[in-house]
């Protein structure tokens, strides 16, 4: 397949930089107390109204980025990884994407199917992709971002780090070697590091990398037919055969956010922000979400999204169901859906912290973190 060049299109969870050589306090989840600093390990109880609240949530925290599972039941919290600066070091040479517009951490965080492991991305604009045991046992897959697991858990893709032209995708140039940019793929099983999908270069610049829910088909998004920019359209959305093969168009102006359960793919529009549902068979396509939807439940049932207070003039971030109705106004910003979808994490930095909110958007439970200075990232654990 003719190589397309490749556009410089990446939405990254900003984070602090790291301190070297500093340990990070541990959060204490607690209600109105204020987070105090202390080991990897820590223990508080949890608000009344969330006693006995199941699930366990990964998040990043801390002044030197690490990440921490808490145990909603218990309220204890404790340190997952011991990240250092040394562990953000390519693997690949040439021309990367300078730091200084990018936070310093670890993002992208995703549980395996049956909550095992935990994939991240490390690093800053570059990033290397990782995944942790619930031992904080730290395994490398290679260079990259945006990792997602296959449906059982056997395989895990990620996107590749583009690299960086300072005159846009126009004169990005060729890689050094065909696949250099493709969708990278790896089998648990084996050693080693990531393998590119395909070795002709048909996926160059991809991200947003998402599995369909029977694993067999691939969606990610790439510069449009014809290079990034034409017509003002920024990128697109394709489908691959998880073995393989000849990627097929989907459509401009949008990006693959993920599939709903009844097998739609759902992908942000370019324009606005709002969410398409696309039957990939008939080829029909609607309205999802509305404009600014920042987060869409596991079943696809709820929806997150900002809206603009008109006296204010303020962002307010609203929970809806499917049919676009009005159930709450929420407080701070979705991190993580229950896989079951019975409840949102959600942090809000006035308080600096992590909520818990329940289906009708009311509060379940409070606890104290130290957040860093980016955008929130998480992931609830599943089976917990």
């Amino acid at each position: 397949m003719r190589k397309r060049s490749v556009l410089l299109v990446a939405a990254f969870v900003a984070a602090c930089s790291a301190t070297p050589g500093a340990s990070p306090p541990s959060a204490s989840p607690t209600t109105g107390a204020s987070p105090s600093a202390g080991p990897s390990s820590a223990s508080a109880a949890p608000s009344s109204a969330g006693a006995g609240l199941p699930g366990q949530l990964a998040y990043v925290a801390g002044a030197d980025p690490q990440i921490h599972l808490l145990d909603l039941a218990t309220g204890e919290d404790r340190q997952l990884t011991e990240l250092r600066p040394e562990h953000a070091e390519l693997t690949s040479s040439g021309p990367m994407r300078p730091a200084l517009s990018c936070g310093f951490g670890p993002y992208s965080l995703t549980w395996s199917p049956d909550g095992q492991h935990l994939a991240f991305s490390y690093g800053s604009c570059d990033s290397v992709v990782y995944v942790v045991d619930l031992d904080g046992n730290l395994r490398r897959i290679g260079d990259g971002r945006g990792p997602a697991w296959s449906p059982d858990g056997s395989r895990l893709l990620h996107a590749p780090n583009i690299p960086y032209s300072p005159c846009g995708a126009g004169c990005q140039g060729e890689p050094p070697e065909p696949s250099a940019w493709d969708i990278r793929i790896i089998r648990l099983a084996d050693e080693g590091e990531s393998r590119p999908l395909t070795d002709d270069g048909s996926t160059s610049g991809a991200g947003s990398v998402t599995w369909s829910p029977d694993g067999s088909t691939i969606a990610y998004s790439a510069p449009p037919p014809g290079g990034a920019g034409q017509q003002g359209i920024l990128g697109a959305t394709y489908l691959i055969d998880a073995a393989g093969g000849e990627p097929r168009f989907v459509g401009n102006g949008i990006w693959p956010q993920r599939w709903h359960p009844d097998g739609r793919l759902l992908v942000t529009r370019e324009e606005d922000s709002s969410v398409l549902a696309i039957d990939l068979v008939t080829g029909d396509s609607s309205v999802f979400a509305p404009p600014q939807t920042s987060s869409i439940s596991e079943d696809g049932s709820l929806i997150v999204a900002w809206v603009t207070d008109p006296v204010s003039g303020e962002s307010i971030s609203q929970l809806l169901d499917a049919g676009g109705d009005v159930l709450a106004s929420i407080r701070g910003e979705a991190v993580a859906w229950a896989p079951d979808s019975s409840a949102l994490a959600a942090l809000d930095r006035t308080a600096s912290a992590m909520l818990i909110l329940g289906r009708d958007g009311s509060l379940l439970a409070s606890y104290r973190v130290e957040l860093h200075g980016g955008g929130g990232s998480g992931s609830w654990r599943p089976g917990s």
